[in-house]
């Protein structure tokens, strides 16, 4: 089963629920929905944490402006980030600002539109980010049926309306590592020199901290999600076959808030098994969970490039 998009919990609650006579609902609506799902968003999460999984690993795309040494996650659409796993960088690329995007639901894929394609052929990959609307465009895609204004990112699972924003970018060169490096504020930025590519950084003081660079480099960042419960119905939970437990149990909340005891109770053994109880690991929250526990019983150690810096908000970053 594939990531569900917090759209498809409120939808799977509603039906649940008896009220999906309406897509967004007559009573349990998204915004009444919201406060039922964080409450089983967190249990999952402390359920993975304590099988040893706490970590899940998302990546985005963004390009940094030349001479910029410091970018806040946000500015990246990153919103919940525990820490850095990988930050990677290239140049040799080509931005595209996005100005539409139509879903084709058969095939499926997205067809984006641009104010020209020059530069981009069919079988070309290209990254996509920014887009606000449609779901699921952000990533890494190949293209096809480029025309002079538009081309299909094939494979793209979406829903919604495009609204505005968003780039493609398109690019030859090899992603290359950029190096964790923890006494870079005390020595690169004393060089009195200005880099052609970054080759360092520094996570400190919930940032990222980069060396000046006197061109744009495209960005890949790997990280660590912290837990915080995704409040855009659009994006997605980030947690593969989480959707069973996720809409029964949120569904199984909103029923107790309203009364419902016995559907509440239903519900409930639904998504937490015969015990009710989200640390005993039965009924829907076990069904994924299970499959996690062995994989980490399978899974040969891993060790980290480097871990970040994590800084206990001093004005001054601890040299490692």
């Amino acid at each position: 089963m594939p990531i569900p998009l917090l759209s498809d919990v409120y939808t799977l609650a509603r039906a649940l629920l008896g009220d999906d006579q309406i897509s967004t609902g007559e009573v349990f609506t998204n915004t009444i929905l919201l406060p039922y799902f964080s409450i089983a968003y967190r249990e999952m999460w402390r359920a993975m944490t304590n099988i040893g999984n706490p970590r899940v690993h998302r990546v985005v795309y963004y390009v940094l402006p030349a001479n910029t040494t410091v970018l806040v996650p946000s500015t990246a659409n990153i919103t919940d980030i525990a820490e850095p796993e990988v930050v990677e960088e290239r140049g040799a690329f080509t931005t595209f600002a996005i100005t539409n995007a139509t879903i084709n639901s058969s095939v499926p894929s997205v067809t984006f539109t641009v104010a020209s394609t020059t530069g981009l052929a069919n079988g070309n990959f290209v990254t996509i980010s920014g887009n606000m609307g449609i779901t699921g465009t952000d990533g890494f895609w190949g293209i096809a049926n480029v025309t002079g204004t538009t081309f299909d990112c094939l494979g793209m699972v979406s829903t919604g309306s495009y609204v505005s924003g968003g780039q493609a970018v398109s690019g030859t060169d090899q992603w290359v590592e950029v190096v964790y490096n923890a006494t870079l504020m005390d020595n690169a930025f004393n060089t009195g020199s200005i880099r052609s590519t970054l080759g360092e950084y520094l996570w400190y003081e919930d940032m990222f901290h980069f060396p000046p660079c006197n061109s744009s480099r495209q960005l890949r960042i790997t990280y660590n999600a912290d837990g915080t419960p995704p409040t855009n119905s659009t994006v997605s939970v980030g947690v593969e076959d989480s959707l069973n437990y996720l809409g029964t149990r949120t569904a199984a909340l909103a029923a107790a808030a309203r009364g419902n005891i016995q559907e509440a109770s239903m519900l409930n053994a639904l998504a937490l098994g015969s015990s009710q109880n989200p640390s005993m690991r039965e009924g829907y929250l076990a069904d994924f969970l299970n499959p996690m526990v062995k994989a980490l019983q399978n899974m040969p150690p891993t060790f980290r490039r480097k871990p970040p810096y994590r800084s206990p908000r001093s004005t001054t970053p601890t040299i490692w």
